[in-house]
This record gives C-alpha cells, structure tokens and sequence, in this order.
C-alpha cells in the first residue's frame, strides 16, 4: 500500500480533537449566554429557549450522523472498488502467466511439427526451402506474444496505480469518517448538555412553582385563619356587647328599684333624694348639691346622656367611674345605683375642695 498508513492517521485525532476544542468553546458560549442562575427566578421564556436550544442541537446531531452516513457509504464503495482492482490485478497475473505460457507451447509445438528445434534438422529432412517461412513465423510469434504479455503488463501497471488512488482515498475516507465520528459524538454531548438544561430549569420552574403555590397556600390559611379570629373576636365583641347590655339593663332595674325602694317615681324631681342628699353631703352644700342634680338629671336616676354617656343622678362619665366609686369606697358599684352616684359625687365634691382648692363644683357643667 503506496498510501498513509490509515490507522496512523486516525489515531493522531487531528481533526477530531480540533473539532471537540471548537464545538466545546461554542457550547459553553452558549449555554452560558442561556444558564438561568440557582438562585434566580425563572419565566416560561427561560423554558422555551432552553427548550429552543435543544431542538436546535438535536437538529444539528441528525445532520452530523447523516453527514457521517453517508461518509460510512462512500467508504464502503470506495472498499468495494479497492476489493475489485484487487481482484482484477489477481487476475491480470494470472493472465499473465497464462499468456507467458501459451507462448512457450505454441514455440514448442512448431519445433515438434517441424521434427526437430534446430536448423540443422530442418535441412536435414530436405525442407531447406521452409526455413525462412519458418524463422518468420516463429518472430512473428514471439513479437505477437511479447506484445500480449506487454499489454497485459501495462494494464496492470495501470491497475496498481488506480489501487494507490483508491487506498489513499480509502484512507482519506476513513480519516473523514472518523472526524464525523467525532463531531456526532460532540453533537451528541451538546443535546445530552442541552437536554440537561432543559431538566435544569424545568427542576428550578417546578421548584419555584412549588414554593409559589407554598406561599399561596401559606397565605390562604393566613388569611383564613385572620378570618376565624375576626369572626370570633366580631362574635365575642357580639357576645360581649351583649352581655353589657344584658348587665346595664339589670343594673337599670337594679337601680330603679333601688329608687322606688327609696320612694323615686318619674317626674318626681329631686325632692324624694334629699334624705340621701343630706346624709352624704355637708349641710350647707344640700340645696347646691340637689340644685346642680336637677340640672344635670332632672333627679332622674336612670337618665343617660347620649352624646357622652353621662349617666345617673349626678351623671358621672363612665370613663372616670370606676377609679372614682373606687376612690369612694364604692367599688364595682354600678354608676345608676342611686346611692352610689349621690355617694361618688359627695366625694369629688370634697376632694375638689380639700386637695384641688378650688370650689366645689368645678367638675360639673352645671352650677349651683
């Protein structure tokens, strides 16, 4: 074989280690430019140009083992034709030798037509006027097979120089063939990376899309559970108002019949309250006292004022009620209890005048 050794020229992987090194540098090109980061959210662009990137290399690995098919078919015809000159030039020898030989015989017969293989027997057996008819023969002969065997020669001259074209292409072929081995096996390695980063950001979408629906789900219970806390706390303020109105309206009734037990009926006035008037309060302070009462409730122990819930005899604020009947010794009282009211206001009277210094009625809009 006149060619580069084959195998030599496919183990030195020239072409195939420069085509790696480029298709690499290009992958990581590309997939950096496409890499989503861990901590990065992802959108369903992301997705599809992760996706878009992996037909792409999946389209380019079809056409690298299309490219490298049909490489593996010429090799094969190439191989074919080698086989064939091959055969050819077994049988061109053996034409050779064939026609070698057929030429030794047709001289030999000649000779033994002729009686003998030299002049000498020729002129003996009185055919001396054959000879040159004989000697032309026989150089017409061995011109006519040395033309033969000549041809046959060049033929196969011309065969072995077909059979160095073809191994050397058999050769290139094979190096070709090996290089579009080594780019199918690039193409494959980037669809294998490109599927990987599909999977890489189709995992981080499902991850993100896993904590968006934890979050939502987080969120609804929160705001579920806001919800049965504000109903309940709307049910327990019901309750409770409720309650307070249950208790104001008994210690309404409580008080009313503390008041009709102490002699009060409506439209009374302040007169049925002076024996509690002159029991709490200083003798010279009664007829201020019952004064600044019919001002303030017109002696009505049940009398609310609806603006500022004022409420009872001296119509003390709720706000400051129950420091106050503390204060007063009346703790837990309830501010329409007739007695506690006049009792709570007899005290602030006095406090107003011992510790305030200042006159007796200052807390009341109305004066004596």
């Amino acid at each position: 074989m006149s060619g580069p050794d084959a195998r030599a020229l496919r183990e030195s992987g020239v072409g195939p280690r420069r085509t790696r090194v480029a298709i690499l540098a290009a992958l990581s090109i590309v997939f950096s430019l496409f890499a989503v980061p861990a901590t990065a959210d992802v959108a369903p662009s992301d997705l599809r140009a992760a996706e878009t990137l992996a037909g792409e290399a999946a389209a380019r690995l079809r056409a690298a083992e299309g490219d490298m098919a049909a490489g593996e078919r010429r090799l094969s015809r190439l191989e074919d034709s080698l086989y064939s000159v091959a055969d050819r030039l077994k049988r061109q020898d053996d034409e050779i030798v064939e026609g070698r030989a057929e030429a030794r015989d047709r001289i030999a017969r000649m000779y033994m037509t002729a009686g003998g293989s030299n002049t000498s027997v020729l002129l003996g057996l009185g055919r001396i006027t054959d000879l040159p008819a004989h000697i032309a023969y026989l150089g017409a002969l061995a011109d006519q097979d040395r033309e033969f065997v000549n041809q046959l020669a060049a033929s196969r001259s011309d065969l072995e120089r077909l059979q160095d074209i073809i191994e050397e292409s058999v050769v290139e072929q094979e190096a070709a063939v090996a290089d579009l081995a080594a780019v199918v096996e690039e193409r494959r390695a980037e669809l294998e990376a490109a599927w990987a980063q599909v999977s890489s950001v189709e995992a981080q979408w499902q991850r993100q899309e896993d904590e968006r629906r934890a979050r939502e789900q987080a969120e609804l219970l929160r705001q579920e559970e806001e919800e049965r806390r504000r109903q309940e706390a709307v049910e327990q303020a019901r309750k409770e108002e409720e309650e307070r109105k249950q208790a104001a309206l008994a210690a309404m009734q409580a008080a009313a019949a503390a008041a009709s037990a102490l002699g009060w009926k409506p439209g009374a006035g302040v007169a049925p309250w002076r024996p509690l008037v002159e029991e709490y309060f200083p003798p010279e302070l009664v007829e201020d006292a019952l004064s600044v009462m019919y001002c303030e409730s017109l002696g009505d122990p049940l009398a609310l004022n609806r603006y500022s819930a004022a409420s009872g005899l001296f119509q003390h604020l709720p706000y400051y009620w129950p420091s106050r009947s503390k204060a007063a010794g009346w703790e837990g009282a309830d501010i329409f209890d007739p007695e506690a009211n006049v009792a709570v206001a007899a005290w602030l009277v006095n406090r107003t005048i011992v510790v305030e210094k200042r006159e007796p009625w200052g807390h009341w809009v109305c004066k004596p």
